[in-house]
């Protein structure tokens, strides 16, 4: 399950990273829908990845699954309310700023942001509390993803250019954390 895990991860990572980079370059409505679908797909995919990791303390490992739980919730309301204004805007009616995604001030970017930069942030953050003391390493890149979504978060409020901190620490670092799960399988198979 852990391979399965970080190899799925890994697979999302870079699906994003195409569909981010094809919706900003074309700017296709398009490509919009994939964003849409493999946000929403990735933001369920962390469920089962803060389930796979390799907890000692099990409080921890609850209250990181209640914050990714949370995640799940806004960020596919989120999504979702994003579909309805694509569909919306196809169809000829102008949709007001407030109810798009990306787009500020808006209701919409706004539970997007709560949920990736907070939620995300306090999931990666207690995931990191809850750590075996073994896995320092991993311990230590789940608290810089957890800082990082939370400096995307706090730093949109000054200028909305620093809320891209925050995927970086829930984008790149999850490439990261899925590589280092990879070697925790690895070595946990040469020494059995």
């Amino acid at each position: 399950m852990l391979k399965n895990t970080a190899i799925t991860g890994l697979i999302l990572c870079g699906l994003y990273v195409l569909s981010v980079g094809l919706f900003i370059g074309i700017s296709s409505t398009a490509f919009q829908v994939v964003f849409e679908i493999v946000t929403i797909v990735s933001a369920v995919y962390f469920i089962f990845l803060i389930l796979a990791l390799p907890y000692d303390k099990t409080t921890y490992k609850t209250i990181a699954i209640i914050f990714v739980t949370a995640l799940v919730v806004t960020s596919s309301i989120a999504h979702i309310l994003s579909f309805t204004t694509i569909q919306l805007e196809s169809d000829g009616v102008t949709m007001p700023d407030y109810f798009q995604i990306g787009k500020m001030p808006s209701f919409v970017t706004a539970v997007e942001y709560l949920a990736w930069g907070v939620f995300m942030g306090m999931a990666f953050l207690f995931a990191a509390l809850g750590i075996e003391k073994e896995n320092r390493t991993l311990k230590v890149t789940l608290f810089v993803c957890a800082c990082l979504c939370f400096v995307g978060f706090l730093g949109s409020f000054i200028n909305g250019k620093l809320w891209y901190i925050a995927p970086m620490g829930y984008g790149m670092g999850t490439a990261v954390i899925c590589s280092l799960l990879l070697l925790t399988k690895k070595q946990i198979t040469q020494t059995n």
